[in-house]
Formats: C-alpha cells, structure tokens, sequence
C-alpha cells in the first residue's frame, strides 16, 4: 500500500497533531508559493494524503467540532486502496455496518478523480433526488462535494473554477482537467446510453427498481460501486451480495477503533479477549463481560459462540427498538434484517440436533406412459433425498403412512419444485425432492410416481398458479389419494370434494404457523438442513401476512409470491395433510393421557392401534 499512497507517511493521524500539520501546511504555502506545485504534485498522486492534509467532513453530533478534519483510520485507508483499484476497471461491492463513513469514502475517491485526473466521467446515483443533489441537505451526495471543495484553499481549486458556472444542478464540471461529475435518482431507466468512467450507487439495498437499474447500468460502465447496509435477504441488492466474483469490501463496526474498543468474544470454553490494552484497566474483566452479554441478550439480539462484541456494541444493543435495528445497522446480518416468522434459535437447534446428511440420494426411475414406479437408482448428484433405509428389493418401509407435501414453481429455476415426505408414524421427515427446472405437469407426475413407490400416501399442495396445473396433471394420471380441502367456515368443517390445499394468505399463514409449533416441538423432526435454514427467509409484513422476503423483490416474475421458500412451505403442507386427521388423538397418546377401558398407547398393541386410528377411512 506504500507504493499507492509514497507521501501518507508523512501526515500524522493525531487529532491535535494533523490539526497542527493542516495549519503549517497553508502557512507555508501562503509564505512560499512557490512549493504550492509540489503540494499539488503530492496530492495528485496520493489520494490520501490529500485527504488528510486538506479535506474536511461533517459530522453534526459533535455540538463543539461538527466540521472535522478527515483523519482515515487504519480500515479506511485499506478501503481507499480497493476502491481505487475498481475505479474504472471492475464492479465492486461495500458491505458496511451504519457509520463507518463508507459514503464520505465513495464520495472524496470520485472527487479526487474529478479534481486530478483528465477526461473522467462519474455518476452519482442515489434513490431520491433529494438524496443525490440538494442544497442544505448533508445526506446529499454533492452537498458533501461541496463541502470539500468550499474547504479547500482557493489555490488548490481546479484552474478556472467558478461556481456559477462549473456547478450546476445535478453536475459539477471541472474546467482544468475536462473531467465531469453527473448525478440521477434510481428510476429504471438510470444512465441509459451513458457512458461512464464509474456509477456510485449509493445505498442501493434500498432502492425499488433496483433489478431495472442493474440491468441499464450495466453496459453503461465496468465500473458501479455498490455502497449499501443490508435491508433483507432479497432483491436486486441481495443478489448482488452473492454473487462469487464481484469484489468485496466489507466494512463491520469491529475494524473501526472507537466501536471496537474493549472487543471480545466467547467460546464454548469461556471467554476470549480481542482488546487487551482495554480489559487490562478493568477490574474483573470476566463479570464485565457477562454484564455486557446480559444487556445485548436483553436485546433479544442474537449473541452465538464467536461472535464480536463491545461495550460500545451492548450499548447500540440496549437504545435499539428492536433486534433487526442491530441486523441491519450493526451485523451486515441479511437474513436478521427482517422480522423472521421462525425463531432463529430454535432453527438453529433444531439443525444440530437432528439434520445430517441423506442415507440415500438419486433418482426414482418410472414408466412415462402408466406412471408406475420401477426403482430407485443411486446417484451422487440426484434430486431425491431419503432419510430411510430401503429394504432387501429396493422399496420403503411399507408398515406406515407417508403424508407428501408439494410445492409447485414454474420451472423456470428462479425456485424449486418441492416435495417433502412426512413419516406419519415416526414424525420424522423422511425424504425430500427438489428441481428448480421441472415443469408443473412433469412434477406432478413424478410426484404421483413416488407416492405410489412409497405405498400408502396423502398428495398435499397448495392449489395456485403453477399448483393448478399440477393438480390437473396428477388427477388425470387417475391418482386419487390427495388431500381434499375442508369448509373451514362452517362449524363441521365438512371435507369437500375439491383437491389441494386454499391459496389464501390466512390459510398459508396458518399452515405456516402449524409447522413452527410443530418444530419447536419436536413433533415434527427434519433432518434437512437447507429445508430449516430456509426458515429463516420467512418475514412479517405488515399487512399481517407471512411471506418468503426472496419472493417479495426479485427479478423473475414467475418467481413472486408463493414460489419461493419452496422446502418451507412443502414441509408445511405435509403436517398439515397429518394433522387434518390426528394430531390431538396422537399427542394425547404421547403424554400418555388414558380414557378408562383403553389400550396403554405405550404398549406394542397400543402403539399399532394407535397408527391404525390415524389412517383416514379411506385408506
């Protein structure tokens, strides 16, 4: 980094020191002109020290120094270093915690690009207007150039520069260098047929046409700065974050000196000092600690083995309203940024406690014209997953019934096609099929085939958009062991004779709900991992509805709405078709609740009466 920057060696970073070096600086420079082209010199190819001998910020909490000398630390100048590497040559990605001075960062690396080098063309977008160019306004993209540059010494302005002339609404014009800085708000037709050197998208986790504007800017220049905190696990944002080959520069709360002072963790063996000379002063470090844990556990914000903490951090903790303030401001957390519907700690138990890897992964092969299955076939990359054994001719335990969930997309691969099959006599879930690319009709006919290779089965989906066309193609194989929806308005709930489950907000919520208590329970013990992290993904919103945060900001228009968090809502749907027939009975049984003159339910003949009640008459 020395070779990037040959003269910051020579700027102290002392508050009362710089101070001190910016006044000598212009006291020299006003008594001998002539070093002034050496200083410009310095400044030209060194951007930081530039920025340290000369810009100022703005920081208007500080009642006695809101104007401040931009003093870099450490982080930052490694930040700089990336940044100008990407500037013009490759797309790059700033993942930061809230006030880490990321935008000041963006904002003095374009301007000191338009003050120094020739023929540059910038663009400023932002997802209001307001927050791209307004006078008086700080959040504002130039009102921050602005203030540079009115703070500058009249002899380090550009040759020529006048105000009235050079900065217009929206546009900042440099008359030595030829070089030109634009702005736009995120419409989606940002910068169409520009052409520009780099774009900063300023917080753009938070724009609405976030997709529309990936797709205009991205032949308009090699170079767009993605600068944001993260706003949920979707969106054109989002999609971005996870993309392998983009450069990233994270910048979390913990590299910045004052946030990070007195840092620790904790392990399963205790805990673990990170800022020495700071717990040196203290007392009793260990119930210190503890008392800062307490207050952050208080929070409701999630404290996990390993991750950082401060006393600066307990206390950001305990002034926030709620705990995906901290997700999103603090943690660079995706999925916490939301208000998950799933509590993340019992997922997370729930994981390591029971998931682990499939027995068995592969294919079901089947007749195409009668639908019959023929064998299950071993293969390393195949979409069927069993958490069974099969026995000596290659079938499934036959002594149970099996309740099958399906979760139907378009087959376009913005999300799975799903199944999940239930154990209805072990409560386990036992075998699960996914394929982002299968058409609906195609899906349900392989689906009919593993209900038949499993034996004594109930076909559960929600009958919407795709869902209706799977419906359709499964009852013209003949196959008619499907769920049949009830009238859950009438006190019978009498069974109609309509298949599929009701694609009703309240009804999906309901289901939704159902499969948590169950989880939490233990009642319904799923060994998928990625089945239980995709939990996760499921948000309140605030209409009092519950949907998968993926399928609320995406780019695929097949992709919205229900078909996203396909193994969820698959898993949901196979508890559902069990407890439409006989939860209460079966948890009763389980607590071991007898009625006088009935079989002990923990007896071999009580066990096996117990699994015959629950199957439907019609089985």
């Amino acid at each position: 980094m020395t070779s990037q920057f040959p003269y910051l060696h020579l700027v102290p970073k002392g508050f009362e020191e710089n101070l001190l070096w910016r006044r000598q600086l212009l006291e020299q420079a006003e008594l001998r002109p002539e070093i002034i082209p050496a200083i410009k010199h310095a400044c030209r190819v060194d951007p930081l020290f530039y920025i340290n001998s000369f810009v100022w910020t703005f920081d208007p909490r500080d009642e006695d120094h809101s104007k401040l000398p931009f003093i870099t630390y450490k982080y930052q100048d490694e930040g700089y270093a990336e940044i100008f590497k990407a500037l013009g040559s490759y797309d790059m990605l700033a993942e930061k915690s809230r006030d880490m001075g990321a935008s000041w960062m963006f904002i003095t690396a374009i301007e000191h690009e338009w003050h120094f080098k020739s023929w540059k063309s910038y663009l400023l977008v932002s997802r209001t207007a307001n927050y791209v160019d307004q006078s008086g306004n700080p959040k504002s993209l130039f009102w921050k150039i602005d203030f540079v540059l009115k703070n500058l010494p009249l002899w380090l302005l550009p040759e020529k520069f006048d105000w009235g002339k050079h900065r217009r609404m929206m546009h900042l014009d440099n008359p030595e260098t030829g070089s030109v800085i634009d702005g736009e708000s995120t419409t989606g037709h940002v910068a169409q047929g520009d052409r520009r050197t780099a774009i900063v998208l300023d917080e753009f986790a938070l724009v609405e046409e976030g997709y529309s504007v990936l797709s205009a800017t991205r032949d308009v220049t090699k170079s767009r700065l993605f600068n944001s905190t993260p706003n949920g696990a979707g969106g054109a944002y989002h999609e971005v974050v996870k993309k392998e080959n983009i450069k990233k520069l994270r910048m979390h709360w913990s590299k910045h000196p004052v946030k990070a002072a007195g840092l620790y963790t904790k392990h399963q063996t205790g805990f673990e000092i990170i800022d020495k000379v700071f717990w040196a002063k203290v007392e009793d470090p260990q119930r210190e600690m503890e008392r800062y844990d307490l207050i952050i556990a208080k929070a409701r914000v999630p404290i996990p083995f390993g991750k950082l903490r401060s006393p600066w951090y307990a206390d950001e903790c305990s002034r926030a309203l709620h705990q995906t303030e901290i997700a999103q401001e603090l943690d660079i957390d995706y999925g916490g940024t939301d208000y998950q519907f799933f509590s993340p700690d019992k997922i997370e138990t729930h994981v390591t406690k029971h998931a682990y890897p499939a027995h068995l992964v592969g294919e079901l092969d089947y007749d195409l014209e009668t639908i019959e299955p023929l064998q299950f076939e071993k293969r390393a990359k195949g979409r069927f997953q069993l958490w069974l054994y099969l026995d000596a001719v290659g079938e499934p335990p036959r002594d149970r019934l099996y309740t099958v969930g399906a979760d139907v997309a378009a087959g376009t691969g913005a999300s799975n096609s799903c199944l999940s099959i239930y154990d209805c006599k072990t409560g386990e879930k036992v075998g699960e099929y996914a394929n982002p690319s299968i058409r609906p009709e195609e899906f349900a006919r392989v689906s009919v085939a593993i209900c038949r290779w499993l034996g004594r089965t109930c076909l559960i989906w929600e009958d919407a958009g795709p869902g209706q066309q799977f419906g359709a193609a499964v009852l013209d194989t003949g196959f008619r062991d499907v769920f049949l929806r009830r009238v859950e308005k009438k006190l019978s709930k009498r069974r109609t004779q309509t298949p599929g489950y009701p694609a009703s907000k309240p009804a999906k919520k309901s289901a939704l709900s159902a499969y948590r208590m169950a989880l939490e329970a233990e009642q319904f013990i799923n060994h998928s991992e990625p089945a239980l992290m995709e939990c996760l993904q499921f948000i309140h919103l605030p209409n009092g509805s519950v949907e998968h945060s993926g399928s609320l900001r995406t780019i695929d228009p097949t992709g919205v709405g229900h078909n996203h968090g396909d193994r969820t809502i698959a898993d949901s749907l196979a508890w559902v078709a069990f407890t439409d027939r006989s939860l209460v009975k079966i948890a009763k049984a389980k607590r071991g609740e007898l009625r006088p003159g009935k079989t002990d339910p923990r007896s071999f003949a009580g066990r096996r009466k117990l699994f015959e009640d629950s199957i439907p008459e019609k089985w």
